[in-house]
């Protein structure tokens, strides 16, 4: 296999010569392989490089048959034994009604854009619901009140942008230069966030210059989200950093009104224990974060009753983290702009 990798890198890269790497290679292991699959894959890379055929081998091949030297191009490989799957089948899903059987992920502001297991995008708005063409399938989509992030199969980011010339409506995906491959993608109404597929958070600011900015955290990066004008960024050890505005305490523990650098935040306690975090979600103007045992904590505005409890203080907000009490083990959470939604399984 090692020798196969060398030889394939030792030439130009073209997509024919890809394709016949990529049949020699799932025929050594064994492996059988759609041919449509393949060309679908191959018409979405940039460069043909074998660092463009991981995502390909992550959905097709099992983890346990992968060598050390794909397994490297390949991290965090997901086991896939579904040999009926379709997940490279790129034409979209009429059928409305077939649709909510099959979403992977959802993300919802002004308006709500679906992502289907098969990597197409759907936008809902209050006069339409519709696919939109993206120019690759996507697997994870991002949005605030005025913007919208995709990240296609081969883990590139992409700006997303709809508007009006004349009668026409145009929807336009622009690829996000200077960034690295990425795995997650977050967005406030100001900037965009990335983390790397090396764990590195990567920023990009809306307006001006719109230059990237790396960031360096001291524990490997596990999610980063963001709604409204303020983001979080979670570490693998249970450590929350916060940037952004604080109008309505949604930092929690934190005066600041606003602060542009990431900053270590204070985390729940439990009967003076401090908890591990491991989720957290934020809205317009309120954040909850969910610890380890499943207690759910929330901070900021509670206008319309979205942090969960009572609050006899001026203008309903506290940046104090409270637990919510009276809730099961929670495993997953979730806020929009004015809500929040908890759920046990």
């Amino acid at each position: 296999m090692e020798k196969m990798l060398a030889e394939y890198g030792r030439e130009k890269f073209t997509k024919p010569r890809a394709l016949r790497f990529l049949r020699a290679l799932f025929t050594e292991l064994q492996v059988d392989i759609d041919e449509g699959k393949l060309d679908t894959a191959l018409g979405s890379c940039t460069s043909y490089d074998v660092e463009e055929f991981g995502p390909v081998v992550s959905r097709f091949l099992p983890s346990s048959r992968l060598s050390s030297s794909l397994q490297d191009l390949v991290p965090n490989i997901e086991e896939n034994n579904d040999e009926d799957e379709e997940l490279l089948e790129i034409s979209p899903l009429h059928d409305e009604s077939a649709l909510l059987d099959d979403i992977q992920m959802f993300s919802s502001a002004n308006e709500a854009f679906f992502v289907t297991k098969q990597g197409i995008l759907w936008r809902a708005s209050s006069d339409s619901f519709r696919v939109l063409p993206t120019p690759r399938p996507v697997i994870k989509v991002t949005c605030s009140t005025s913007r919208c992030l995709v990240l296609d199969y081969f883990s590139y980011a992409w700006s997303y942008e709809s508007f009006t010339a004349g009668q026409t409506t145009i929807n336009r995906f622009d690829l996000v230069p200077g960034l690295p491959r990425i795995r997650e993608i977050s967005c406030t109404n100001e900037m965009e966030y990335y983390i790397s597929r090396s764990g590195q958070l990567w920023s990009r600011r809306l307006k001006g210059a719109g230059k990237q900015e790396a960031f360096s955290f001291p524990s490997s990066l596990r999610s980063v989200v963001s709604a409204g004008f303020c983001s979080f960024v979670l570490c693998d050890d249970g450590t929350v950093y916060a940037s952004g505005h604080n109008t309505n305490g949604e930092i929690p523990e934190v005066k600041r009104q606003r602060f542009e650098e990431f900053m270590k935040i204070s985390t729940p306690r439990y009967k003076r224990k401090k908890l591990r975090v491991v989720a957290v979600s934020c809205g317009m103007h309120h954040s909850l974060f969910l610890a380890e045992n499943g207690l759910v904590y929330s901070c900021g505005s509670n206008e319309y009753g979205q942090l969960g409890y009572y609050l006899k203080l001026p203008h309903d907000a506290s940046s104090t983290l409270m637990h919510i009490r009276k809730l099961p083990q929670i495993q997953y959470i979730a806020c929009q702009k004015n809500h929040s939604m908890c759920l046990d399984l």
